[in-house]
């Protein structure tokens, strides 16, 4: 259907054009490449080749740029991936010499700053390995450095010395920056990560006297992690380090044969030679994320503080929250509600569906009433948080006669662009988890948000935090709220912070007054409900699993009285469960510390 509005606006005046940027199209790209099997047989590519049709047909006044890292580089290498057939690559690697003195010395000539000699410009490509964007992390602190310094006598800034330089380059938190900018890279797969570990960590061992065959290094890597390497061969690793070249890592010696390691400099960035040694050894590798819409997010845009904000339901809950009849998304102000309301608006429209919106205190059957009359697929949008469980009983009924049975997961359910007037009628209400339990039962179907997990960070385009220990430490941090990840990870991207930083921040805005209050406030907790709950953080430590019998004598309930807490906490997604036992989520834990020390503190 898109494609056909873009072919008859293309055809309604022969000057227009339309150019499609597709950022971060990795995930895109892997999806699309998956076999999907037709009565025609199998396919692969099936939008990337609707998207090339509607180029040729177009005369190429239709165009589409798919800008991404490793899985764009590598499909368009693949002579028979369609993606090759729309064009030429542009690899955006590491800047030529010209371009990369040019990149230091004209705006630090603009700025008023000059060089004591030009050696020293050589000096910061050296540590930045010519990576545009690690010349920005050092040359921005060098700016910051000549800013202490005095004029001259003759009102002209002071030139920029080799000690400059050099403390520049020396700065901790310049080398952290650019350390963590180079592991964004080799993060992207555990595969680059243990290559790029043992090409590095041999090459301290040899002097750097040469470079390595694919085989040389299948080998090794194997012996690091066979689970990642057992079904690749020599030609399939050669497929990734000449990725790896085309991410300015490596290169290729002049036999074509070997690859080596494109500076010492890189090397030093990763880290010493026991450093590397004990990272290959006591990391746990995982294998290549595949993308999984129970675990993808989309992307709404940037809040009014250029956060960017992704929708608080996965892709698969949009889908099934969005089949015909009624579904309930019951969750808690902690999801950003007014961001799930986005969400749902925004997945519909994309589908064709039109929006209707609903709120609390607005009329229900005129709202019915009119969307009645649509003789087009469309969705009530019911914000009815701040209601009672009868209430919001009385209203799920009345959208349930009039959307139809609530369709259920099977292959036989009706498509959601069915024609027959009920299937193309759907109702999401946003309720308040403790009414929305009432109806668990009910006819309606139930959506849940949840917390980013480590797992699910995976599908996370470019997640700064890449490695399973990273992302392990973000989830301690934020507890996997949305707002808290979200915030963390622009610090990374957008704000210069370290990982270190960004972490850091996140576990004093957790334990600050006002956040405190206000994460409380939101929860959905009721009064003696945080006083149970901060009577369980005074027994318990942060993260400590514990079972329900655990929980009744701590709390001084009884084993039935237990549970029913223990059930309200899940509806609340305050708890994080595994086979041992059950734990407060970390910030709401550190909330109730906090809450509780401030109300000792107020009553001495």
């Amino acid at each position: 259907m898109v494609a056909e509005h873009i072919r008859k606006w293309l055809q309604g005046n022969p000057t227009r054009r339309l150019l499609v940027l597709a950022d971060e199209a990795d995930a895109f790209l892997t999806a699309d490449s998956r076999p999907a099997y037709t009565a025609g047989g199998q396919s692969t590519f099936p939008t990337v080749m609707k998207l090339q049709g509607l180029m040729e047909e177009s005369d190429r006044r239709f165009k589409v740029v798919f800008a991404g890292l490793h899985q764009v580089q590598r499909f368009g290498h693949l002579s028979n991936v369609t993606v090759v057939h729309g064009g030429p690559s542009i690899l955006v690697g590491p800047l030529t010499h010209p371009a990369a003195l040019r990149l230091v010395a004209e705006p630090m000539a603009a700025l008023g700053y000059a060089f004591d000699r030009p050696e020293l410009v050589w000096r910061v490509l050296a540590a930045t390995n010519y990576q545009a964007n690690l010349v920005q992390i050092f040359c921005s602190e060098l700016v910051r450095t000549m800013h202490t310094r005095s004029v001259g006598e003759d009102g002209r800034p002071a030139t920029i010395s080799e000690d400059d330089v050099q403390s520049v380059a020396a700065s901790d938190v310049v080398r952290q920056r650019i350390a963590e900018r180079l592991r964004f890279t080799i993060n992207l797969e555990d595969r680059y990560r243990v290559l790029a570990l043992v090409i590095a960590l041999r090459s301290l061992e040899d002097g750097y006297a040469g470079g390595y065959t694919p085989k040389e290094l299948l080998d090794r890597a194997g012996e690091v992690w066979a689970e990642g390497f057992a079904q690749l061969s020599a030609g399939q690793v050669r497929i990734y380090l000449e990725e790896m070249e085309g991410l300015g890592l490596l290169i290729r010696l002049s036999d074509q044969r070997r690859f080596a390691v494109r500076s010492p400099n890189v090397v030093n960035m990763l880290g010493t030679r026991d450093e590397l040694a004990v990272e290959l050894a006591e990391t746990e590798f995982g294998l290549p994320y595949d993308y999984n819409p129970r675990a993808a997010r989309r992307l709404l845009g940037p809040d009014q503080e250029g956060i960017a904000r992704f929708s608080p339901l996965t892709e698969g809950q949009l889908f099934e929250g969005l089949r015909p009849g009624v579904s309930i998304v019951a969750a808690s102000a902690l999801f950003q509600t007014p961001m799930i309301v986005r969400a749902v608006s925004v997945y519909a429209e994309s589908r064709g569906m039109k929006v209707l919106s609903h709120g609390a205190r607005d009329d229900l059957g005129g709202c019915v009433a009119d969307a009645t009359r649509l003789r087009i697929p469309h969705v009530i949008v019911a914000d009815l948080r701040g209601i009672g469980s009868l209430a919001l009983k009385d209203a799920s009924e009345r959208l349930l006669a009039y959307t139809g049975p609530t369709v259920s997961d099977t292959p036989a359910a009706r498509p959601l662009d069915a024609r027959d007037g009920t299937a193309t009628r759907v109702a999401v209400i946003l309720a308040d988890p403790v009414p929305a339990a009432e109806l668990i039962d009910g006819p309606v179907r139930f959506v849940r948000p949840e917390r980013w997990s480590v797992d699910s960070l995976r599908s996370w385009p470019e997640c700064p935090f890449g490695s399973l220990d990273e992302r392990r430490r973000l989830i301690g941090a934020t507890g996997g709220w949305p707002h808290l990840v979200e915030r963390v990870i622009s610090l990374v991207t957008r704000g210069g912070f370290t990982l270190e930083g960004a972490l850091s921040s996140a576990c004093t805005l957790t334990v600050e007054a006002t956040p405190v209050r206000i994460h409380l406030e939101r929860s959905g907790l009721s009064a003696p409900q945080l006083d149970l709950l901060t009577l369980w953080s005074a027994h318990v430590e942060e993260g400590g699993r514990v079972g329900t019998a655990d929980v009744a004598a701590v709390l001084d309930l009884t084993v039935a009285e237990a549970e029913v807490l223990l059930l309200r906490l899940v509806d609340l997604d305050l708890l994080d469960q595994s086979d041992t036992g059950v734990a407060l989520d970390p910030v709401t834990f550190r909330a109730l510390i906090a809450a509780r020390v401030a109300s000792d503190g107020a009553a001495e």
